[in-house]
């Protein structure tokens, strides 16, 4: 209050600046811009401060307003809103229609090349994923029937499923009679064929073994080396 005081006496004696005897009426267009010079000489701080204070009242108030407002009544456009505050809104379950597209899509994702019949009527589907662990001694090749063919893939599948067939530069490995997609009757061959390898294997240590719906292929290699990826070209 006391600088606010202060201000108000510098601009009480603003208006008391010396005319030279006339009249405002009187003034010309050169007496009132001098007049305008020499106050905003004398009292230009005193403006300034006034200026300042009345616009931090204002941001002031309007913070205050703001923290009034949200939560209670909806924000104008483009102000920035807390999402603690901001209202969720509610996700709208999926009838069975959709969620039968999405597994269906899910599903072509894992396997999108189509079986392929031979003359003797058999269906060759292609395993397309697959992962690949690396030692000095052994590549192994892994296969997760529920990922890498379809989700249920693994109650499909035993040991008499399982042909593996190995020379030095290629590998193929055979899933007997699995079907071509869950809940689907047709029945085909899944194979990964790897051809040339990366280097040479010794085909007669070639092991393998179905566990927990994973399918492990171990290759021997002909020379203790380090491969950095399972195919040469």
């Amino acid at each position: 209050s006391t600088a606010a005081s202060g201000l108000g006496e510098q601009f009480s004696t603003a208006t008391m600046f010396d005319l030279g005897g006339k009249k405002l009426k009187d003034m010309s267009e050169e007496d009132i811009r001098a007049y305008a010079a020499s106050f905003l000489e004398q009292h230009g701080a005193a403006s300034s401060m006034v200026n300042k204070s009345a616009l931090d009242n204002d941001v002031d108030e309007a913070r205050q307003g703001i923290v009034a407002q949200v939560g209670n009544e909806p924000h104008p456009p483009g102000m920035a809103v807390d999402p603690a505050i901001e209202p969720k809104v509610p996700e709208v379950p999926l009838d069975a229609e959709a969620n039968a597209r999405l597994a269906a899509l899910a599903e072509l994702d894992r396997s999108q090349m189509p079986a392929i019949s031979y003359g003797d009527g058999v269906l060759l589907k292609t395993i397309e994923h697959y992962t690949f662990a690396d030692t000095a001694e052994v590549a192994t090749i892994y296969i997760e029937l529920d990922k890498d063919l379809w989700n249920g893939a693994s109650d499909c599948v035993t040991d008499a499923s399982v042909d593996v067939a190995c020379r030095e530069s290629e590998v193929t490995i055979t899933l007997q009679g699995v079907p071509t997609a869950r809940a689907a009757s047709t029945l085909a061959n899944w194979r990964l064929h790897l051809a040339p390898m990366f280097h040479s294997v010794v085909p007669e240590l070639t092991s393998w073994r179905l566990r927990n719906g994973k399918v492990s292929i171990k290759l021997k290699k002909k020379k203790a080396q380090d491969w950095r990826k399972v195919l040469k070209y």
